[in-house]
């Protein structure tokens, strides 16, 4: 393999999670002595455009390589080809969110267009649904390790860390947001966050077409035009139960005797918890890298997963790669993993999170050997040199294939 597109998102995207996460892929990558040439997407697009073609039209490339892309696979050349198809490099869109929050990026004119997810529904999904995509594939985002030595949780400030945001919103604004929906978008969205309040197991995807089948309509038989003019809900059920899981999560532990501290934007100003709740630090929000030293000083790193069924998050991985003991909600893929490496709270029983939490930090021992666990798993199986090789041999086996 000699080069690979990569493409630079502005810093405001996810606290620059994707300039972070391409930074690290880069530095894997000149280990390997494979060279990549970086597309600056916080210019202006007429010039990202330019820069494109010219790239192109310059050196033979092996894979364009973005997280989240949108539209960029579309780029057309003069004679109205498709750029990549035209210089025969496949595109490959690293999605970080479930496919119904990017269904528009899912259809494409490139002939060589292919996608990775980090949610093994998601991939079977979007093989199912998504004609436009050429090849699915399953990898996981690696974790943000650290080149400083670690110390032992005991000598840790923080008993408990989540870096995470919230909404502008609380659930019930978001809720009667919804309610302002047309019909029918606004039944079958309250519908389908009925249907996963009731089952938590169910992603939004599983959700929705239960709910369009109970309701009669035929999905089997709808165009993919047709199915497209239903998706756009399925996007505010999921903010919907991302948010509300969330909320219900850091307020439970916000009213109990836990010391939690919480690095993100919207808690503070827009649901006054800090007046409320005294036991709980409210600190800034902190960039993807700056997470660094927050899971270095955490005895247990919180992760509330983003409505994912059958996949894992990098804040698993993080936590894990600074030698922190992590705590997360489980899913068909998370509960295949090694039992002791990490801890796992169930999302029917969040009343019973705050003493689970208390428990696990009165025993000193067992959590030391928990969090020791974590990063010898973690070393092997979620740092970047890993998922970079199982990367590269994707993108082998699309070019070879």
């Amino acid at each position: 393999m000699k080069r690979i597109m990569m493409f630079r998102w502005p810093e405001n995207i996810c606290n620059d999670l994707f300039g972070a996460l391409n930074e690290l892929i880069q530095q894997e990558l000149i280990e390997r002595n494979i060279e990549y040439t970086v597309i600056d997407c916080r210019k202006p697009e007429e010039q990202i455009v330019r820069e494109v073609l010219e790239a192109l039209k310059k050196d033979e490339y092996d894979a364009a390589l973005g997280f989240n892309v949108r539209g960029m696979y579309r780029l057309k050349m003069e004679n109205g080809d498709n750029a990549f198809d035209h210089y025969g490099v496949p595109f490959f869109n690293w999605i970080v969110d479930p496919p119904m929050d990017h269904y528009e990026g899912l259809f494409s004119t490139c002939r060589d267009y292919h996608v990775i997810c980090i949610d093994k529904n998601h991939e079977g999904f979007i093989k199912r649904y998504f004609p436009d995509v050429k090849t699915v594939h399953f990898l996981p985002l690696g974790g943000l390790g650290t080149e400083k030595n670690t110390i032992d949780l005991d000598k840790r400030d923080y008993d408990i860390s989540l870096c995470a945001g919230f909404m502008k919103e609380t659930p019930k604004d978001m809720l009667e947001h919804i309610k302002g929906f047309s019909e029918p978008m606004r039944s079958l969205t309250l519908l389908m966050i009925d249907t996963m309040m009731s089952d938590r197991n169910l992603d939004t995807e599983e959700a929705f077409y239960m709910v369009m089948e109970e309701q009669g309509y035929d999905i089997g038989n709808m165009t993919v035009e047709e199915l497209r003019n239903y998706y756009r809900m399925v996007h505010g059920a999921h903010l919907f139960m991302r948010y509300y899981v969330r909320y219900e999560i850091v307020k439970k532990l916000a009213q109990s005797p836990v010391h939690l501290h919480l690095f993100g934007d919207g808690w503070r100003e827009h649901l006054g918890m800090e007046r409320q709740y005294s036991r709980t630090v409210f600190h800034p929000s902190v960039s993807f890298k700056e997470t660094s030293e927050v899971f270095a000083n955490s005895k247990i790193v919180l992760n509330i997963m983003p409505w994912f069924k059958n996949g894992t998050h990098d804040r698993i991985g993080s936590g894990m790669l600074h030698r922190a003991a992590v705590l997360t909600d489980g899913n068909r893929y998370i509960e295949g993993l090694p039992g002791n490496i990490l801890y796992l709270y169930d999302l029917d029983k969040v009343a019973e999170l705050p003493g689970m939490i208390t428990d696990i930090l009165a025993d000193g021992q067992k959590l030391q050997q928990t969090a020791d666990r974590g990063y010898q798993y973690a070393r092997k199986n979620l740092s970047w040199k890993r998922v970079t090789s199982q990367l590269l041999e994707i993108i082998d086996k699309v070019k070879n294939g």
